[in-house]
């Protein structure tokens, strides 16, 4: 226990930082480069051989194993409805009663 508050001690008490980070300088504005691009079904193929198998299902209730099951088929449906230009709120239905909208962006790889 000693131990664990000399760490602490170490840790939490640090003496007052001489230069303070500027959040509203320009230049210290991140820029994130991000495709634009469609999106192709062999990234959506990729995604869905990304996915761990035995987990629970997410939101859609759709287990990794049936979407990896049926990848070649959902592929052509899946690029479709990820392709949609940047920014567009695109309604995909849930359960046949609610309905969830998103927004979907492509990562630069």
């Amino acid at each position: 226990m000693k131990r664990w508050t000399e760490h602490f001690h170490e840790v939490l008490n640090q003496s007052e930082p001489t230069m303070l980070f500027n959040f509203e300088q320009e230049s210290n504005i991140a820029c994130v480069d991000i495709s634009v691009q469609d999106i192709t079904a062999q990234e959506v193929i990729k995604a869905i051989n990304l996915q761990k198998n035995n987990k629970s299902p997410g939101l859609d209730g759709i287990p990794a194993e049936l979407l990896k099951h049926g990848k070649t088929t959902l592929a052509e449906e899946l690029t479709y409805s990820y392709s949609i230009p940047f920014g567009v709120k695109r309604r995909f239905p849930m359960n046949g009663v609610r309905e969830s909208s998103c927004h979907y962006q492509k990562r630069m790889s």
